[in-house]
């Protein structure tokens, strides 16, 4: 009974291995001696453009931007606009009111100025009866002068009784507002920020191998990337090559006119024009494949499929630049090469 048993185990293996054997011949099951339906493209010499893509974030330039700020301390008695909001040139923006302290401080400037006009004028009097120096009346008006001129200065600093009402001085963009009401902003504090709407910049986020190859003045494209709107051409002004701590990126700074998409805040994709239809060796995008960071193809060679590291460059969406490990009319596996693995035979379906 084990014999029998045993015997048609022995059977049953032998009638598996025979039909996965047929299988992987008719090139069905990937493996040695399996074959791919492939198609196949030559590595060819073609026009270029060469450009570097950035990332960055619209700003309003900072040349065109103007901060409301008060040289003494005062409280915020009312604020009229938010951030965002467009203003015409004179409307108000908000209202403050002198504090405790800053109406203490003027009181004080003028009791000083009061205390050294009737000092001056006590030994003046004194000075006539010769109770008195010439040196102590000159040392009384010098006093005077100074405590006069403590209070002028104090009153500009400082905002009156009736209150002060901050209107805008320009037509533009209520960029940020960094007071609330009721709230005391310090002497020299930015209590709100205008800027000038049709005044934008962008600062590019450039790697740092890249930055070599970006000067002031090349062409950039750029695109909001949340939305539809076309593309705006811009120039480089500003290359700063320094690495920010943060983004570990070098920065390059693009002017922009105001346009659909692109307002302070968005997101924005640019390319940089490094060089324009330069010759270059090219295959087709979907012939590159990446594995650990490495661009590799598969060159077809009598009927085989070779696997083969290349030096991947520019990429424009159909075809990618090979800057080494190719040669002009080698031929590479455009389609099926998912499937490959190195030295694996193929079938051609056709060049293009």
């Amino acid at each position: 009974m084990i014999k029998k048993i045993f015997s048609t185990l022995l059977l049953i293996v032998f009638a598996c291995a025979w039909f996965f054997a047929a299988d992987a011949g008719a090139g069905d099951w990937p493996g040695t001696g399996s074959t791919v339906l492939v198609s196949l493209a030559p590595a060819r010499s073609m026009p270029m453009t060469q450009s570097i893509t950035a990332y960055g974030t619209v700003e309003s330039s900072p040349e065109h931007t103007q901060e409301l700020t008060l040289q003494g301390e005062a409280l915020v008695e009312r604020v009229f606009v938010t951030a965002g909001e467009q203003v015409r040139e004179g409307v108000p923006l908000i209202t403050v009111r002198a504090t405790a302290n800053a109406r203490l401080e003027i009181e004080n400037a003028k009791i000083a100025v009061s205390y050294a006009r009737k000092e001056l004028d006590r030994l003046t009097g004194l000075l006539s009866r010769n109770l008195a120096t010439n040196a102590e009346v000159q040392a009384a008006k010098q006093s005077l002068a100074k405590a006069e001129a403590a209070l002028e200065n104090t009153l500009k600093r400082n905002i009156g009784p009736a209150g002060l009402t901050l209107r805008s001085c320009m037509k533009g963009v209520v960029e940020a507002v960094n007071v609330k009401e009721g709230q005391i902003a310090a002497p020299g504090a930015a209590l709100l920020r205008l800027a000038d709407p049709n005044r934008l910049r962008v600062r590019l986020g450039v790697e740092v191998e890249d930055i070599e190859r970006v000067h002031q003045g090349q062409r950039v494209d750029i695109s909001p990337i949340f939305s539809g709107a076309s593309p705006v051409r811009g120039a480089i002004r500003q290359v700063y090559r320094k690495v920010d701590p943060n983004t570990r990126l070098a920065e390059a700074v693009v002017p922009l006119q105001t346009s659909p998409g692109v307002l302070p805040g968005a997101m924005v994709r640019g390319e940089i024009l490094i060089k324009s239809d330069v010759s270059v060796l090219a295959v087709p995008r979907s012939s590159v494949l990446y594995k650990n960071g490495r661009a590799y193809v598969f060159v077809a060679d009598k009927g085989k499929a070779h696997q083969r590291l290349v030096d991947a460059g520019e990429d424009n969406g159909e075809f990618v630049e090979i800057r080494k490990g190719l040669s002009a009319d080698e031929i590479v596996v455009m389609s099926g090469n998912y499937e490959l693995v190195d030295g694996m035979s193929i079938r051609q379906e056709g060049l293009k």
